[in-house]
């Protein structure tokens, strides 16, 4: 259980606590980047990079938190028109074939987004590499939130087909 509470805190940490916190961070700079162009006339040129890397932070990191609560954009108008076994099918097939990119993209992402361990930017001087490595994390979140969905679609097909036959069995008899 306390293995549990562990994990708990880990996914919301990553996915609803440090997004949180980075589009707070986010907003205010935005609040101050408006004060000091159209207030003071004086914009600030540290300020449109820390509103592009916090962005970019809490787009890919709140992506897993959607994915983990099943409320990302779904195209659903052929989808609900499938029996409740269809609908299993076309999730398991959907996710299998997100999980099958999200691997096979992984160590070339990786190894791109460490190629700019050199680059920083203009102005704060923070290696491109720190700011895009969310969407590594995001990656491997997602993958794993898809590899849980699909395991659960899987065993409920299993288990209807277990019931559908202890069904006909029963009625046979």
């Amino acid at each position: 259980m306390r293995l549990k509470k562990i994990w708990d805190l880990l996914l919301n940490t990553v996915e609803v606590y440090i997004p949180s916190v980075v589009f707070l961070v986010m907003f205010i700079v935005f609040v101050i980047e408006i004060f000091g162009r159209y207030f003071f006339d004086h914009p600030f040129t540290w300020s449109f990079e820390v509103s592009s890397l916090a962005y970019v932070w809490v787009v890919v990191l709140g992506a897993c938190y959607t994915t983990r609560r099943h409320e990302h954009v779904t195209f659903a108008l052929i989808y609900e028109k499938f029996s409740s076994k269809g609908k299993l099918v076309a999730d398991c097939l959907g996710n299998l074939l997100v999980i099958i990119a999200f691997i096979i993209a992984l160590y070339p992402s990786y190894d791109y987004i460490m190629s700019y361990h050199t680059s920083y930017t203009p102005v704060l001087r923070i290696t491109f590499d720190i700011g895009f490595m969310p969407f590594l994390v995001s990656m491997v979140f997602i993958t794993g939130h898809l590899i849980y969905d699909t395991v659960n679609d899987i065993r409920k097909l299993v288990s209807r087909k277990n019931n559908l036959d202890e069904n006909i069995t029963n009625d046979a008899i």
